[in-house]
């Protein structure tokens, strides 16, 4: 969506908010967006996609994490890679590297090298 440009429209916590119909949206606060977190993990995502998907950097500037929480300073482990299986990261046959944010890195990372990943904490 935000760097290979293959998924849109661009999400854009400014423009949601001004379409939003439920409650006030608070751009100003430290927490989660709820009806932003909603429309992510509602997004229909194209399975034909993950082909095109060769790093993954979970770096705390990406745009992702600032149209959930955009006041979001990166102190907390909000966005952390906590969990991921083996058949999760089979689905993208050319990932080959990945950085990671992760308060369980040690548990975590021997999935990612187990699946031939290079991965290396943020």
């Amino acid at each position: 969506m935000y760097d290979l440009e293959v998924l849109s429209p661009s999400f854009d916590i400014l423009n949601f908010v001004e379409e939003y119909e439920g409650e006030e949206i608070d751009t100003e606060s430290f927490d989660p967006i709820e009806p932003a977190l909603d429309y992510f993990k509602e997004l229909p995502i194209p399975k034909s996609l993950a082909e095109k998907v060769e790093e993954i950097s979970m770096d705390g500037g990406n745009e992702i994490f600032l149209n959930i929480i955009p006041q979001w300073d990166g102190e907390d482990e909000f966005f952390d890679l906590s969990d991921v299986s083996e058949r999760e990261l089979a689905q993208f046959p050319n990932l080959k590297k990945a950085v990671i944010m992760s308060n369980e890195y040690d548990k975590v990372s021997e999935i990612f090298i187990r699946a031939g990943i290079e991965v290396e904490e943020l």
